[in-house]
């Protein structure tokens, strides 16, 4: 049987950090069932809060509105899919890279969990299909 997970979570502030529990719970099934090192179980789950977290704090969805969360090993990748009702935004156009060399104090605030995303997956990619945000994370499922 294929290693794969599927989350409906609550797209609420106050069952935030329930969903990122659930999350964490997923990526670590998966991370056994394919017999994956601690380093890169924490490194995905470090993906999929920031991107559900993005979700949850800027999608402007509405109560009872679910993120869906679909993981799947797929020829030695961990394919992510994010599917939410929210605004329409592609997180990966509107960010640039963080100011490493400034201060906590004097650096820009927001942009660093996507710039984290792109970092340490392999592929990603944003579509807007039938008034949903889909976000498509591809990370390599080996040690």
């Amino acid at each position: 049987m294929p290693a794969a997970e599927r989350l409906s979570l609550a797209a609420a502030e106050d069952a935030l950090s329930s969903g990122l529990w659930q999350i964490n719970e997923a990526v670590t099934r998966l991370s056994n069932q394919l017999a994956l090192p601690v380093s890169w179980t924490r490194s995905t789950q470090l993906v999929v809060e920031e991107a559900f977290t993005n979700i949850v704090h800027y999608g402007q969805l509405q109560e009872g509105e679910q993120v869906v969360v679909e993981m799947a090993h797929n020829n030695g990748y961990l394919d992510i899919v994010l599917l939410d009702p929210g605004v329409h935004y592609n997180p990966f156009e509107h960010t640039s890279e963080p100011q490493r060399d400034a201060s906590a104090r004097d650096r820009a605030l927001g942009g660093l969990g996507v710039f984290l995303i792109k970092e340490l997956v392999h592929a990603y990619d944003y579509q807007r299909i039938g008034g949903f945000n889909r976000m498509t994370l591809r990370i390599p499922a080996h040690r």
